[in-house]
């Protein structure tokens, strides 16, 4: 409805005339927030936005509690003064309570909910006294303007506790942690990292309890040196607002085999659940839209969303909005959109538009932003059934044009590493390891079987034994695709059952590289038995593009679970498992060994759609794009085609294979088997092998 309307004694009335009470009646299921914007309108709402009707249901039950505990306002004369949006202001305020400035609380300003503050100061921490192993630190990125810093410890320890009416509600508890000693230098922050150990080999164990008797536990491991992190300890209910709940929590990483140091301890904070996360989605727009000085209405554009009755008054104006916001701040607004959609919905807005998306490379940018494996392309090509391959900027005549194709490729990119279906195990082909302690019957093909046991026989690989622990190995794969969106690796290590003890020959730790290879794209690498000692020149063959951080491996027969920091696209299709020390020594010689079960690298090709080319000369990464190729999803059917192929069969067509390779043919035992088959005595190319192999398997 329009601010003004004629009405039917001629005059003009307006949203100033309607009621206070039924404007705050309206007011009542606003947020807190919304509230105030509709305060700027009209001095009606200014007037019944500042009710208590509206915001006594914004206030916690037990807000009378919260305002007691503020030191300033416990006399009842001065609290019996504010009206309710006051109180609600003062308790949105960082409060001291119980007498000390150490724990703080506030009401979240957008929702209302408690969160609170508990400094390191008010924390028990563990040799805390002792300047050997604990310190105080001054610094400017805590509210408390100090932190508790661990130089080295063997035995770590921090609880604390508290007893406060919290509001009814469920809450999650954080411990506000910081890897390496933060300081500034010439005027930049730098951090110091020198004390930073331990914490990658055991996790740290959080722990949270309270009076009525529920008991959570948690652990993680402390990474990311340099950055302040939040670590979830839990989550509690409460339930009756009006009794005080004793909460108890701890954090502890006792292994005394090993020291731990360079950790900062700022404080615990206490928030309701759910609420860090969805205040940064709900706000991530409207923040940056302030600073533009955008309407509200403008905002949800942003968020993804258009509405053809918001822009109507500009159409009919004849004015554009990138034009009225000018290039630097549409760049600006168009940067924080995260998904290919949004840019999809802007370019189909105006012909004027998509010439801006596509001229500033808006589509490239972000899936650079979230992926920056992107950058190793130096260029993309589109390639259409009707014409030859186009190259984007191979000509400069036609500058628009490529622009225009290389926005194509790499929204279509960004929308299947986006997309969460097609999940499957990325391995193809086992292509070589570092060492192999008997050939072939412990090849690396062994880890490509699901089953322990494959025709009574173990089915495993192992490493050649060493009496250093330190040596490392590697296992070298394949995977379906040239381009994959891997996200985590499943190992399993084998457990010698027909051991006295069933020792298990697990590695200390594993590390994972991507990349391509360097001689000819796409041709497949046969397994030999000379293969582990070439292990330098293999080496060579290969360009890696990604190196992951070390993940520590538990001595179990299990199928361990290795999930990367965040997904990497495999860009080249090769993967190389890279095993480092380790734990068991085998009693008859010795020896130190690894040996593993089975490999799963659990992600999603990107083919046929999408596919990589190498240029021989200079070594440069080509994305090929396949517009009337079939979509980046992966067949059903195959996947269950290759789950139901017997392993029987598989594993025979392994050792076939090893038998081939050197040359231990019994034509009449194999007739025997499979029937007559025709055998070459021509040599012949791995192709022609391969594929004769896959006919006989078949029969």
């Amino acid at each position: 409805m329009g601010a003004r309307v004629s009405s039917v004694m001629g005059r003009e009335t307006g949203l100033g005339d309607l009621p206070e009470n039924c404007v705050a009646a309206v007011l009542v299921h606003l947020d807190p927030l919304e509230i105030c914007r509709a305060a700027r309108l009209c001095r009606t709402f200014r007037g019944a936005a500042s009710a208590d009707l509206v915001w006594e249901t914004k206030l916690p039950r037990n807000y009378r509690y919260l305002l007691a505990l503020v030191s300033d306002e416990k006399a009842v004369e001065q609290r019996s003064r504010l009206c309710k949006k006051e109180i609600y202001a003062r308790l949105c305020r960082p409060n001291p309570f119980d007498g000390v400035e150490k724990e703080e609380f506030w009401l979240e300003k957008s929702c209302g909910g408690l969160c609170m503050s508990i400094p390191s100061r008010a924390l028990l921490i563990m040799g805390i006294d002792d300047h050997r192993y604990w310190n105080y630190i001054p610094t400017e990125e805590s509210r408390y303007h100090s932190v508790a810093y661990l130089q080295q410890t063997w035995w770590f320890e921090v609880d604390g506790e508290i007893k406060f009416c919290f509001p009814a509600g469920a809450y999650s508890l954080f411990f506000r942690l910081h890897l390496g000693c933060a300081a500034k230098r010439l005027g930049r922050r730098i951090c110091i990292s020198k004390h930073v150990h331990g914490w990658d080999r055991k996790p740290v164990r959080f722990q949270l309890s309270t009076s009525d008797g529920q008991h959570v536990g948690s652990k993680c491991y402390l990474g990311n040196p340099g950055s302040w992190i939040l670590y979830h300890a839990g989550d509690f209910v409460v339930e009756n607002s009006d009794e005080s709940t004793t909460l108890k929590f701890s954090m502890r990483q006792v292994d005394c085999t090993h020291t731990k140091g360079g950790l900062c301890v700022d404080s615990v904070l206490i928030y309701p659940k759910g609420f860090r996360q969805g205040k940064w989605t709900h706000n991530f727009g409207i923040r940056r839209s302030k600073y533009l000085g955008i309407v509200e209405h403008q905002i949800i554009f942003f968020s993804g969303k258009l509405f053809a009755g918001s822009w109507s008054f500009a159409m009919e104006g004849r004015w554009d909005f990138l034009e009225w916001l000018g290039p630097d701040a549409s760049t600006a607004v168009l940067m924080l959109l995260d998904d290919p959609a949004d840019l999809v919905r802007v370019s189909a807005v105006s012909q004027s538009w998509r010439q801006f998306v596509i001229a500033n490379s808006f589509g490239k940018s972000l899936c650079l932003r979230i992926f920056p494996e992107v950058s190793n392309f130096a260029r993309v090509a589109e390639v259409s059934s009707s014409s030859n391959t186009t190259e984007v900027g191979s000509s400069a005549v036609a500058e628009l044009e490529n622009l225009g194709r290389e926005h194509r490729v790499y929204l279509y990119l960004g929308h299947c590493l986006g997309s969460p279906k097609g999940k499957r195990d990325c391995i193809n082909q086992a292509i070589c390891a570092s060492s192999t302690d008997n050939f072939p019957d412990e090849s690396i093909e062994n880890t490509l079987e699901p089953s322990e046991m494959v025709d009574r026989r173990p089915s495993y690989w192992s490493s050649g034994g060493q009496r250093n622990p330190g040596v490392p190995e590697s296992l070298t794969y394949r995977l379906v695709a040239n381009i994959c969106l891997v996200e985590e690796i499943k190992i399993q290590p084998f457990r010698a059952f027909f051991q006295y003890g069933h020792p298990i020959y697990s590695a200390k730790s594993v590390r994972f590289r991507m990349g391509y290879s360097r001689s000819a794209h796409g041709k497949s690498t046969s397994i030999t038995n000379e293969c582990a000692g070439h292990q330098s020149s293999l080496d060579d063959k290969y360009c890696w593009t990604y190196t992951s951080p070390e993940f520590p491996m538990v001595q179990e027969n299990v199928l361990q679970s290795f999930k990367l920091p965040n997904p990497v696209i495999c860009i080249g299709g090769i993967l190389r498992i890279e095993l480092l020390g380790r734990v068991q020594r085998q009693a008859m010689d010795d020896l130190y060994y690894i040996c593993v079960c089975h490999v799963q690298v659990i992600g999603r090709p990107l083919s046929p759609a999408l596919d990589l080319d190498i240029h021989e000369g200079t070594g440069s990464l080509v994305l090929k794009y396949f517009p009337h190729a079939s979509s980046c999803k992966t067949s059903e059917g195959s996947s269950a085609d290759e789950a139901g192929e017997p392993s029987s069969w598989r594993s025979f067509a392994v050792r076939l294979r090893h038998l081939r390779a050197v040359r231990r043919w019994n034509q009449a035992i194999l007739s025997t088997l499979l029937g007559p088959i025709q055998f070459s005595d021509d040599d012949g190319d791995d192709d022609d092998y391969d594929d004769g192999l896959e006919e006989e398997t078949s029969v």
